[in-house]
């Protein structure tokens, strides 16, 4: 017995002139309104951040994901679509790739933070909450429009695609977030933490997975993603975010960065004095 393969009729919206909207697009704009409000949730419990300016982050940085998702999905993984359609660089909609979107989103980030001259991990550590909660959402969107077929398989949990029995990589990553990855960073988050610790912990969860998943992506259609002395782009940036998570929670005890409050529960109080 496997999962079975389905999908999810689009939703007609042509009384309203709008045509018909697909279940990919609309759990995308769940990803970003939930990624949002649980980013502001845990940064209006205060920390080593400004407000005004923690709360300008969200509107750049889901402006540039999309923007740096794109691009990599046509630089890195697709360079043949721009002999196909040269305008296909400033065609947004046409195709993205997350690992690009967490790298587009981040400068985005980054060049915010930098000209308000504010250090950039604490809002990080914050921004991991967004885009974990957002990534259910984005995963269930690739999940019922499997979107990220995987090579065949005799696993429990594959697919019967139409093909055959396939890796849903999509759904792995989703069953990933809500079993690990979200539950991870809820419990390190619910009692104080050093600065750097939590963007750590998605780091050194999140890349090894996807690092994993990603040798089981399909060889066999027409429409292969690049590989790079038989690795993908995604794959390269998984090692760079390994490292670097383990880099930022070593880093974050040796050097006894600050201490920032629980995100959930109870505001931890100062030490009364005397």
């Amino acid at each position: 017995m496997h999962l079975p393969y389905f999908t999810l009729p689009p939703i007609d919206l042509s009384a309203l002139g709008l045509g018909q909207i697909d279940w990919f697009t609309i759990f995308v704009f769940a990803a970003v309104i939930a990624g949002v409000t649980a980013y502001d949730r845990v940064v209006n419990r205060g920390g080593d951040i400004d407000l005004p300016t923690a709360r300008l982050i969200p509107e750049v940085a889901v402006v540039t994901g999309f923007i740096g998702a794109h691009l990599m999905h046509v630089l890195a993984y697709h360079p043949e679509l721009m002999r196909e359609d040269p305008l296909i660089l400033i065609k947004i909609w046409a195709g993205i790739s997350s690992i690009g979107g967490f790298i587009g989103g981040l400068l985005g980030a980054a060049i915010l933070l930098r000209w308000r001259k504010k250090p950039m991990l604490p809002y990080v550590d914050r921004i991991a909450i967004g885009i974990t909660i957002a990534w259910i959402f984005g995963r269930l969107g690739c999940a019922t429009s499997h979107d990220h077929p995987g090579s065949k398989t005799d696993f429990f949990l594959g697919v019967a695609f139409p093909d055959g029995v396939r890796h849903d990589l999509g759904l792995y990553e989703l069953i990933f977030t809500v079993l690990i990855l979200a539950p991870a960073l809820f419990i390190v988050s619910r009692r104080r933490w050093r600065t750097g610790t939590l963007a750590g912990v998605w780091l050194i969860l999140y890349g090894p997975i996807r690092f994993i998943l990603d040798f089981l992506r399909a060889d066999d259609f027409g429409f292969v993603d690049a590989r790079y002395f038989n690795l993908t782009p995604a794959q390269y940036a998984c090692l760079v975010m390994i490292i670097a998570g383990v880099l930022l929670l070593a880093m974050s005890h040796i050097h006894k960065w600050p201490m920032q409050p629980a995100l959930w529960g109870k505001i931890n109080q100062p030490p009364r004095q005397g």
